[in-house]
């Protein structure tokens, strides 16, 4: 197994897998191997997924419109698949003001956006952008074309300017609309950006300057997003394009729903014919539109038309909009988006917009109402501004006439004049006759029907999305586009605002062999093992040798070293270890299995020297009992006696014998074994303490389960002391002098040479007694001290300045400024007692102390009295019994 290190700030997963090349079924042993293997099959280079590859392959796509879902403003919606999440268009509702207008943005997890894109300037699809880059928890990326960027904020500017709500109410300020100018990143048509593995780009979409089609792909889904667009070219716009590629999701306008427009030039004529009416009959015609995109359609539309007729050049046309005028530079710099026509003008040096027959007014100032005229004036929806104005001084005289040229929203003026009514609301209060003629002739860049049903004819896609329509226009367009009698009909779907669509889908899975993997010829029943890298939707197969050529990432192994308190001795060990693993004895010398031992070397000088002093005074307690022998000897010399020669002669073989156990087992003690479970995981004693002992091994799955095994089996242990009790008992059963030390085996072979006349002195085997006696007094005191040692490292991985007090055996310490005692358990005592002044402190410390004692004594501490005990008494009769035994013999 191979720990992967992520190198650079991407999205990366490795996982090892083992895949299996050819069409054949697993039969039931495959199944039920370690490592799963995936059926794929190679088709033109590349390896497909057959059945359950890297995924089942259901997923599910969720499209919710925030805005926009069956209505018309305040176009938002929200697109989610994959775990990535992206926003299209951020407008207000032009019906509305204030928070009101705003869509739904409560409905979802802001923080959760990934991108914005914004298809257009036009305030419906881009006003609510200030307000949501700076006054929300957004903080993705934004994208619009160079033309929306240029006449979003001179359009917002004006927005500003012109809007009629108080100050408190307004959505934004222009500091938030610089601010957001900031954020905004540009974007060219046909550029293809990467962000979080998800590649957009755009398309001409022919609604207005800049308005964009995004295509975006997911992984292996495509999705199209018109905005709002024209397959109809007009006088200075490209019709909207045709992707290359087929989408898989297509999300598109259905402003119009089931209605369709004439041909342009039918309704340029229409337009023209109407203006002239009015004019000619000494009548003053409003035009109200917006400020950009179908003004400046009709501006070149009257400007030819005034061209081609002298005799109406005597009535003057204007645009009464400082915005229009100051977007006119704009017009002129990106002249290269617009049709052939345009740009064919543009290099003969004949700019189609520096008008000769229409003139620019500056405001309500500067006009004088002397006569008949034209007047384009904003906005388009004659809520207020100069539009409202103009309307409301016209209205009353039946000379005078208004053209609506654009798509208007339900609950605007603009859209209850065309009905007629007798009387309109004025802004000052009251009703005025409406006497003027009302004509209404679409200029709109929207798609209608037939528009609309040849798009999704020519791109065929599996589902198509509704939106930016009323509920009336938008279900009959559904209802209109199942019943046509074509091959292909897609799944239809309408939704309302914040009701989400789930679209289930089944892409395919693709992972590519590369590098060295790839220079392998591939057949049928070939097992391929390697890494799949899974990096922006994309899955690759490769050797382990290849990761860092191939991709931003690096392979490293990680060892694991862990230290556990272990106070038995060496054989119990090995007894319990062998009970569920299989273990290897190997000496320091040996080259070690484990890939951690093999990196460690020597072992530090500090530990060399204290195995050279232990091994020193083992020899000199050696010397020692060979003293004892020349004196034996000595004294047998002086006293000669056959039968206590005989005697004697035993006893020094036997305590020669026993001398050379002790010096063997002493040198074995200078060179410290080590043991290797299932040849993976090496157990020593630690070099810092001969109580604890140190695990290594490399870390894996299998390895980091087995050495978790461990340490929960040599816990256990350690924490019932019955279970090395039994171990003793079971030894002694088999060779009852093992449990003995060599002092009372000695005494044992001289109570055997008894038997043959020897005299032995009770009083040195009691001697003795006492002996081991202390000596088991002295191992509970040290396992006393061990305990309090790991109680105090506990403590001070909590608290500072830990300090045991001897007298006291308590632990002190400062918390919170109170100051702390815990003493410590006696022979009789439960627990642990806690004493501070302070209640709170007090309860916090004694959760800390419980914590500590089941962790590292999982049976209650209180129980070393009786385990102290109960080793005194088993102790008392090994050397009462080897001393009956003894006598008996």
């Amino acid at each position: 197994c191979v720990c992967v290190c992520v190198c650079v700030c991407f999205r990366a997963c490795v996982r090892v897998r083992s895949i299996r090349i050819g069409t054949e079924k697993m039969d039931s042993k495959s199944r039920a191997s370690k490592m799963k293997e995936d059926q794929i099959k190679v088709t033109g280079g590349t390896l497909k997924r057959k059945g359950d590859f890297l995924g089942d392959g259901k997923e599910y796509l969720e499209f919710t419109p925030l805005g926009a879902g069956q209505e018309v403003g305040r176009s938002c919606h929200i697109l989610s698949y994959k775990g990535i999440t992206i926003m299209l268009d951020c407008g207000i509702h032009p019906g509305y003001s204030g928070i009101t207008s705003l869509p739904f943005f409560d409905v979802q997890d802001i923080r959760n956006i990934d991108l914005l894109l914004v298809s257009h300037f036009h305030l419906d699809h881009a006003a609510a952008l200030p307000y949501f880059l700076q006054k929300t928890a957004f903080r993705g990326r934004v994208f619009m074309t160079h033309p929306t960027k240029a006449i979003y904020h001179l359009l917002l500017q004006d927005f500003i300017k012109i809007s009629t709500i108080s100050a408190d109410e307004m959505l934004f300020n222009e500091k938030d609309l610089d601010e957001s100018m900031k954020k905004i990143e540009d974007i060219n048509f046909h550029q293809t950006v990467t962000h979080k593995g998800v590649k957009f780009w755009c398309l001409h979409a022919g609604h207005v300057l800049g308005a964009a089609m995004f295509v975006i792909e997911i992984a292996d889904v495509r999705i199209l997003y018109t905005g709002d667009y024209s397959r109809v070219e007009d006088r200075h716009l490209k019709a909207a394009e045709i992707p290359q590629r087929i989408p898989d999701i297509l999300i598109v306008e259905a402003t119009f729903g089931v209605r369709s427009l004439s041909p342009i030039h039918d309704r340029e004529k229409r337009f023209t014919d109407i203006v002239r009416r009015i004019v000619t009959r000494g009548g003053r015609c409003l035009i109200p539109v917006f400020a950009l995109g179908r003004a400046q359609e009709l501006l070149l539309l009257l400007e030819d038309f005034w061209a081609r007729n002298p005799t109406l050049q005597q009535f003057p046309v204007f645009y009464a909009s400082w915005l229009t005028k100051q977007c006119m530079g704009v017009f002129h710099t990106y002249t290269n988006m617009m049709n052939a026509r345009i740009q064919r003008a543009n290099k003969d040096g004949r700019s189609p917009f520096a008008f000769r027959h229409v003139r620019s007014l500056r405001g309500r100032d500067f006009f004088s109402d002397d006569g008949p005229c034209v007047v384009l004036a904003t906005p388009g929806m004659l809520q207020c501004g100069f539009s409202r104005e103009l309307f409301e001084s016209w209205c009353t005289d039946p000379k005078n006439g208004l053209v609506i040229a654009g798509y208007t929203v339900q609950s605007t003026l603009a859209h209850e004049v065309l009905r007629e009514p007798l009387t309109v609301p004025a802004m000052a209060g009251g009703e005025l006759p409406l006497k003027m003629s009302v004509h209404n002739v679409s200029f709109t860049a929207h798609a209608d029907y037939n528009e609309t049903s040849e798009f999704i004819d020519i791109l065929k896609p599996k589902d198509v999305i509704l939106v930016h329509g009323e509920s009336g226009e938008m279900l009959r367009l559904k209802e209109a586009l199942e019943k046509r009698d074509v091959k292909h009909i897609p799944r239809i779907s309408t939704p309302k605002n914040s009701q989400t669509v789930r679209i289930q889908m089944s892409g395919r899975k693709i992972a590519k062999v590369v590098k060295t993997l790839a220079q392998q010829e591939l057949k049928e029943g070939d097992l391929v093992s390697g890494l799949v890298v899974h990096r922006d939707f994309n899955y690759t197969i490769l050797d382990p040798a290849d990761l860092a050529q191939t991709t931003s990432l690096q392979s490293w192994t990680v060892e694991q070293n862990l230290t556990l308190p272990f106070h038995l001795q060496d054989q119990h060990l090995v007894y319990f270890l062998n009970q569920m693993f299989e273990v290897q004895e190997i000496s320091a010398d040996e080259p070690e299995a484990s890939s951690a031992g093999a990196a460690d070397g020597q072992k530090p000088m500090a530990v060399e020297k204290g195995e050279k002093k232990e091994s020193e005074q083992k020899a000199t307690e050696t010397k020692e009992e060979e003293g004892k022998i020349e004196v034996a000897d000595a004294e047998r010399d002086a006293n000669p006696d056959p039968d206590a020669e005989k005697t004697a002669s035993k006893s020094a073989a036997g305590d020669e014998t026993t001398s050379k156990n002790d010096a063997n087992a002493s040198k074995d003690k200078s060179q410290p074994k080590k043991w290797l479970v299932h040849g993976e995981i090496e157990i020593s004693r630690s070099q810092k303490s001969e109580n604890h002992l140190e695990l290594k091994w490399e870390s894996n799955p299998v390895n980091d389960m087995v050495a978790d095994a461990i340490v929960s089996l040599l816990t256990s242990c350690t924490t019932a002391p019955g279970a090395a009790l039994q171990f003793q008992n079971r030894c002694c059963m088999l060779n009852p002098l093992s449990a003995l030390s060599s002092e009372v085996k000695s005494n044992v072979i001289q109570q055997d040479a008894r038997l043959e006349g020897v005299e032995i002195q009770v009083d040195k085997l009691q001697e003795t007694a006492v002996a081991e006696k202390r000596t088991g007094d002295v191992a509970d005191d040290a396992l006393e001290e061990e305990m309090v040692a790991d109680i105090e490292t506990f403590l001070r991985l909590h608290y500072e300045d830990v300090i045991f007090d001897e007298t006291r055996k308590a632990f002190t310490f400062q918390l919170n400024g109170m100051q702390v005692a815990i003493r410590f358990p006696g022979k009789e005592s439960q627990a642990y007692t806690v004493e501070c002044d302070d209640l709170a402190v007090r309860q916090q410390v004694q959760r800390v102390t419980r914590l500590a004692d089941s962790a590292i004594h999982p049976i209650p501490f209180g129980g070393v009295a009786k385990i102290r005990n109960k080793k005194n008494k088993n102790l008392t009769a090994h050397v009462n019994g080897a001393a009956d035994n003894a006598a008996a013999s």
